[in-house]
Formats: C-alpha cells, sequence, structure tokens
C-alpha cells in the first residue's frame, strides 16, 4: 500500500514540479531527460527508505536477524545508487538520443541496447558488482570437492564455488548461482554452510543446479528479453500517442515524458504477466527439487534442509490457498515436502518428512522467506536462484 501512494503522488503533483524544475536548469534535450529521469529514481529510493529502514531495524531486529548496523546499510545505500547510477544513466542517455535521432525505428535499436546492457550486467555481477557489497571466499575441502563433482555429474560449467559473508548483514540464509558463460558461481551464504550438514548442502545445490540443467534460467532469460522487446514496441507507439504526456501531469510533451508516462502504466498493465510468471516459479521449484531428488539419489537430504532452512528463518509452512496462487513465487513447505515424498518413492529412494508434522517445525506467524528478502512478499520459501 505504502508503495503504490508514490505514482499517485507523482501524476499529481511530482512529474509536473520536476519537470520544471530539471528544464530551468537549460541544459540540452538529452541532458534535461536524463536529469529528470535521476531525479524520478532518487525521489523513488527515498520514498522506499522508511519502510526499508523499519523492516531491517524494526521487523528483523525484532525476530534476531538484524545483523547491520545503520553505518553499513547507508553505504549499501550508497553503492546501490551508485551502481544504478552507471549502469543506468549512460543507457539512458542512449535510449533519450536514440528517441531524438534515430526515427520511428528507434525503439528497435534501444532495445538491442536494453538487451546487450543486461547480459553484460549479468555477465559482470559475480566478477564485480556482488563482491562491492559482499566478501567472496573459495570453499575448499571435502564439501568444494562434493559440488564440483555434482556439477560435473549433471553438466553444469562451474567456475568456483564460493562462500558469502552474509551474516553481516543478516542471520538468513541462501544459495543461488551467478553469473554467465565463463563466469559461474555457486554461491552459499556463509550461515547456511554453518547450518545445514554436509549431506543438506548438496542437496541445496543440486535443486540450484536443477534450475540450470532444466533450463528455467534460459527460459525465464528469454521470457524477459521477449517481453521487453514487446514493451519497447509499444513504447514506440506510445511515443507518438496525444495527450499521454499531459495525462500523467506534465506542461508539455517531451521524450522523458513518455518514458515516465510509459513506466507506470506498463506497471500496471503487467499484472497478468507477473501473476503468470508466479504460476511458472512455483512449478519450476517443485521441477528442481524433483532434480535434486534423483541427483543425489534420496529425498530426505533436501526434505531436511528445507526443514531447518524454514525454521531457521521463521518462515510460515503455508499459507492460504488462495494467497499462494496469487502472490508466492516458491510452494508451501508442506507441498514441497509431499512432492518429495512422493517422487522419491516413485524412484524407491528415501523419503524423509512427507510435511505431516511441519505445523510445529516453526512458529506459525512467520513469513520470512528462506532467501531473506524483505518486504517481496514472494512465498512460504525461497532457495533463490540468485539472477541478477
Amino acid at each position: 500500500m505504502y508503495d503504490g501512494i508514490l505514482p499517485w503522488l507523482l501524476v499529481a503533483f511530482g512529474f509536473r514540479w520536476l519537470d520544471a524544475a530539471v528544464r530551468g536548469l537549460g541544459l540540452g534535450g538529452v541532458a534535461t531527460g536524463l536529469a529528470f529521469l535521476a531525479a524520478v529514481g532518487l525521489v523513488s529510493s527515498l520514498w522506499a527508505l522508511p519502510a526499508d529502514l523499519f523492516a531491517t531495524f524494526a521487523v528483523e531486529a525484532r525476530h534476531g536477524f538484524n545483523r547491520q548496523t545503520p553505518a553499513g546499510f547507508a553505504v549499501d545505500r550508497l553503492k546501490g545508487l551508485a551502481v544504478s547510477a552507471v549502469v543506468g544513466l549512460p543507457l539512458g542517455a542512449a535510449i533519450l538520443w536514440l528517441m531524438r535521432s534515430a526515427g520511428d525505428l528507434w525503439w528497435v535499436l534501444a532495445f538491442a541496447a536494453f538487451a546487450a546492457v543486461q547480459v553484460v550486467v549479468s555477465w559482470l555481477y559475480p566478477l564485480a558488482i556482488l563482491p562491492l557489497f559482499n566478501r567472496l571466499e573459495p570453499v575448499e575441502g571435502d564439501l568444494a570437492g562434493a559440488i564440483s563433482d555434482l556439477a560435473s555429474r549433471v553438466g553444469f560449467p562451474l567456475e568456483s564455488v564460493v562462500s558469502m559473508d552474509g551474516s553481516r548483514r543478516s542471520s538468513h540464509s541462501n544459495a543461488f548461482i551467478a553469473g554467465l558463460f565463463g563466469a559461474r558461481k555457486i554461491v552459499l551464504w556463509d550461515t547456511l554452510v554453518e547450518s545445514l550438514g554436509r549431506a543438506e548442502l548438496i542437496a541445496v545445490v543440486a535443486h540450484e543446479l536443477g534450475h540450470f540443467r532444466l533450463g528455467h534460467v534460459r527460459r525465464r532469460a528469454a521470457l524477459v528479453i521477449c517481453a521487453c522487446g514487446a514493451l519497447f514496441a509499444l513504447l514506440g507507439w506510445f511515443e507518438g500517442a496525444a495527450g499521454a504526456s499531459s495525462g500523467m501531469g506534465f506542461d508539455a510533451p517531451s521524450d522523458h515524458a513518455s518514458l515516465a508516462a510509459f513506466g507506470l502504466l506498463a506497471a500496471e498493465g503487467l499484472f497478468p504477466l507477473g501473476w503468470l510468471s508466479r504460476v511458472a516459479s512455483r512449478r519450476g521449484e517443485l521441477a528442481a527439487d524433483r532434480f535434486a531428488v534423483d541427483a543425489t539419489a534420496t529425498g530426505a537430504d533436501l526434505a531436511r534442509a528445507l526443514e531447518s532452512m524454514f525454521r531457521e528463518n521463521l518462515t510460515s509452512p503455508g499459507s492460504h490457498r488462495l494467497y499462494r496462487s496469487y502472490r508466492n513465487t516458491h510452494p508451501s513447505l508442506r507441498e514441497r515436502l509431499r512432492a518429495i515424498g512422493a517422487h522419491a518413492r516413485s524412484r524407491g529412494l528415501p523419503t524423509g518428512s512427507d510435511g505431516g508434522e511441519v505445523d510445529c517445525a516453526v512458529p506459525p506467524e512467520g513469513d520470512r522467506g528462506v532467501g531473506g528478502g524483505r518486504g517481496r512478499g514472494e512465498g512460504d520459501a525461497d532457495l533463490g536462484r540468485g539472477e541478477p
């Protein structure tokens, strides 16, 4: 609800005021548009700040998860803004220049530039961006050897296995795969390494490898690129629509006004795609669980890992079916344990828990994902994929 107030304020007052302010600077067309987009981004970040502070230093602290200091929080925010500026400002300038200079099909070139930046950022994420926020250390010994053997067995081109100091900010735990091409890393939060046994850790990694081997990552990336292409095509039409800018509170039409207005409308119009994406995500999680059972030749290890992670993260074992069908990106703990048990039995493998006693596994009021994402509302379980 809090997030939904800002768009109304921008349309009613903010766009008109910010537009007049940047026009008053006397900059060129592209520079004026870039200043406007940067100002909107800064306002959005400042608007989200109170809720993020409350989530970190009130909600998280009350449940004993937060380990971040106010200074560390501020440094992370400034780093995030810097990364956004380094990536976003040149891309924004390129799109604004193309809108002015490339004719009716400017959106084709703009989409190509956008897609290229996304690929480069995904490749650079584990190499240059993630180390800005976290310390990564190689995982060595038997655990590293077992993970490497598993990756080789399932055909995953592993570059390295690293431990990330997630404990510096939170006691939540997670694991994910990051990177493209020759920079693929399996990243384990240090809290996960400390809380799970070797067999359970291998099962968690097998789940993440399942997303790769089953093509979830590639399909999701392809769908995102296709959706972005369609949005750029719509933007090309919208940019010339009469009254679009004035309807969103702007006094005069401009390229940056078209971008801002289209961004708000697209965010609302993409609701059905968001729901379909969550449906596909839940199915993908169950498929990755089945892959992990087959890869480790047991359902017991993954079941124990999930129960432990849910307990440590105070995650709800289940929510109402209608809420899950609309909001959750992951199945409930009960669903996952039952599916793991059924698949293991069909393969004649050890099953572990069947989900019959998870109501007592964690406090029922917990609503946190395993990945620890604050305020995302992404569901009862979150073995994160770590996709940038």
